[in-house]
């Protein structure tokens, strides 16, 4: 009686050995794609957490756009706000007041992309400066 008992609880442990492999083994087919979607909603959740809340429940954002793209940002801001179906429009406008000190940008192409990404490595010049990626 007692080595029917034994083998009863050893064959029930083993099916839930069993069990709980098989359900690993189907969550780790997951855990790369979990991951990404977790990191996708952070780096979503840090952009927004950016934004001001305004009174009317609009969330209100300042950014630099280089003058050349502002066109192509006016029109990626209104395609997206598109797809949502909301009623309230969207708004991309210069801010009229200066900031104290504007971003470099420097316009790259393929060429000197690998240049700038070396001089980006030991320091980034400040507005006005001359590019020391010219030189290297």
């Amino acid at each position: 009686e007692n080595a029917q008992e034994l083998v009863d609880s050893r064959t029930v442990l083993l099916k839930n050995q069993d069990t709980r492999f098989r359900l690993c083994q189907m969550l780790a087919q997951n855990t790369e794609k979990w991951t990404w979607t977790v990191l996708r909603e952070k780096a979503i959740y840090h952009s927004l957490n950016m934004f001001k809340a305004d009174v009317a429940g609009m969330l209100r954002g300042e950014a630099w756009v280089v003058a050349c793209e502002l066109d192509h940002v006016r029109d990626t801001v209104n395609k997206a706000h598109a797809n949502m179906d909301m009623a309230m429009p969207s708004l991309v406008d210069s801010v009229p007041e200066p900031w104290p000190t504007p971003p470099t940008h420097f316009t790259l192409n393929k060429f000197t992309y690998g240049y700038q990404e070396f001089v980006n490595t030991y320091g980034i010049p400040r507005y006005r400066e001359a590019n020391p990626a010219l030189f290297t």
